[in-house]
């Protein structure tokens, strides 16, 4: 948003069921809300210079961030700064209701717009339900006064008496000037705006105003000159259109050379052995439960530790490294984590982060282990990341490739973590359907060396293809097969197709 006293606004028409002076209406009573409780006054003007021009549109619409058709996503917004910058887009092949009968079905346009131009005007998510800026749709609701954070919210950023940006150079104090925003309407569809039947809710209240702090790059002052683009509960590959500063998380572990798909297998070396005798027994630990059978089993988790990919399956672990499979594996657990519960039976989640450190998650608690060795003061419980108290495990945890963000799944559910502040972002959960293919309740997941991901479910996996958000082959494929080096079964023949089939999404 430029900083002059008075806005400009545009709208432009694509739609071809919608009452535009219908739509018009409904976009300044939304606007109106803000202007109501700030010194911000909107008006609508018919150039491409306008400070907010709002789109509908369908599907494909040139900014990076395509639309999805009817449900899930509804519409995204730009955080204020140049280009798109302040830009409300809305996907056109909703059912859009505009007026406020809360009895007829749909969505409704009010709700969902004045939640976008908070966006526009600078507002991040809330963490407090009731907010207009909580980051699920609310259906139908009255918009007389703003909620208590929202007002909060705006008075912080807009309201004449206080300096809003310390001493960023980028970002004046605002003034008693009245100011005037213009919004630009631009026909379009498109929708970062989840409309779920069931309520996720962020685990944490915070009491002060949330909206512009937790959603701005941490320790950082909101700077105009970039435009952070926002979105709602899509999970797409940033592209080159977006003008979001991208600074990737340095890559663990180094790569290796070779980019092959899977690790390659090569036949035992020869080895030599002493025989010595003894007139004791010698003593042997009792293992604690029946070693899996490498070529017939599932997997509870899976990462690449220090180059080496690491597969877990109750309290054993198999190494796969350069030279493929170590011999004499599976080993158990606890020869080489020696802080894990003496009576855990097995992980349910572990990935190296980006200070090397090895998490672990057991049930409703974590370790974090510096090589082998527990850190002071944990485990410690899930809801200390900021997960909800109800979740019982991790299903999968995944450091992917093509963002460098850490994820969790569990269940119908994900997260993304942020790992600077060690809290997972406000926008989350949301629903593993983005993630085409994988379905629900996975098993494991990991990124191996060549960059490329992989989900696993009972005995079989698939390779994602991170760019298109899709699964690159339908049916699963042998993981005794592909990662341990076993020979084809009958159950193989079965698995794996013998030509691929297409997808159908």
């Amino acid at each position: 948003m430029r900083h002059h006293p008075n806005k400009d606004g545009l709208v432009n028409q694509t739609m071809s069921t919608l009452d535009v002076g219908q739509v018009r209406r409904v976009l300044h009573e939304a606007l109106d809300v803000w202007a109501r409780s700030s010194p911000l006054t909107f008006q609508e003007v018919y150039s491409d210079q306008a400070d907010i021009q709002v789109l509908f549109a369908k599907k494909y619409h040139g900014d990076g961030y395509d639309f999805d058709g009817p449900g899930q996503v509804l519409a995204h917004a730009f955080y204020p700064g140049q280009g798109r910058g302040g830009d409300a887009h809305f996907d056109e092949e909703e059912n859009w209701i505009l007026t406020n009968d809360p009895n007829v079905e749909g969505t409704n346009l009010m709700g969902v717009s004045v939640h976008e131009f908070g966006h526009s005007l600078g507002l991040g998510h809330s963490s407090v339900e009731d907010a207009i800026m909580f980051p699920w749709y609310h259906g139908y609701q009255m918009f007389d006064n703003l909620p208590k954070d929202d007002w909060l919210a705006i008075q912080q950023l807009y309201d004449s008496g206080r300096k809003q940006w310390d001493d960023n150079p980028h970002r004046k104090t605002t003034t008693t000037t009245p100011r005037t925003t213009t919004t630009t309407t631009t026909t379009t569809t498109r929708r970062p705006y989840y409309e779920s039947d069931r309520r996720h809710y962020p685990h944490r209240h915070n009491t002060d105003p949330t909206h512009r702090s937790k959603y701005y790059p941490h320790n950082k002052p909101y700077n105009p000159k970039y435009n952070y683009g926002h979105r709602f509960y899509t999970e797409r590959p940033d592209t080159e259109n977006t003008k979001r500063p991208y600074k990737p998380y340095p890559r663990y572990p180094p790569r290796d050379p070779e980019t092959t798909d899977y690790p390659r297998y090569y036949p035992d070396r020869p080895r030599t052995y002493t025989t010595t005798t003894s007139t004791q027994r010698p003593f042997r630990r009792q293992p604690h439960a029946q070693k899996p059978e490498t070529c017939n089993t599932s997997y509870d988790a899976i990462t690449v530790i220090r180059g080496e990919l690491f597969i877990f399956k109750d309290r054993y672990l198999w190494r796969i490294g350069s030279q493929g499979l170590y011999a004499g594996y599976p080993h158990e657990m606890d020869r080489l984590w020696i802080g894990l519960p003496k009576n855990f039976t097995h992980i349910d989640a572990v990935y190296e982060n980006k200070e090397r450190q090895i998490v672990f998650f057991i049930g409703n608690m974590y370790y974090v282990f510096n090589s082998n060795v527990l850190e002071k003061g944990y485990p410690k419980p899930l809801t200390h990341l900021g997960l909800p108290s109800y979740l019982e495990k991790i299903d999968a945890a995944l450091v992917w490739g093509h963002n460098n963000r850490t994820y969790f799944y569990s269940g119908t559910l994900y997260w993304r973590f942020d790992e600077d502040v060690k809290h997972v972002e406000l926008d989350y959960p949301r629903d593993m359907s983005i993630w085409r293919g994988i379905g629900y309740h996975i098993d494991a997941a990991f990124q191996w060396k060549n960059g490329k991901t992989y989900f696993f479910k009972g005995k079989g996996f698939w390779k994602f293809e991170d760019t298109i958000m899709r699964v690159a082959h339908d049916r699963p494929l042998s993981s005794a097969i592909h990662w341990m080096g076993c020979e084809r079964t009958e159950y193989d023949v079965e698995l794996e197709p013998t030509k691929r089939s297409p997808l159908i999404s």
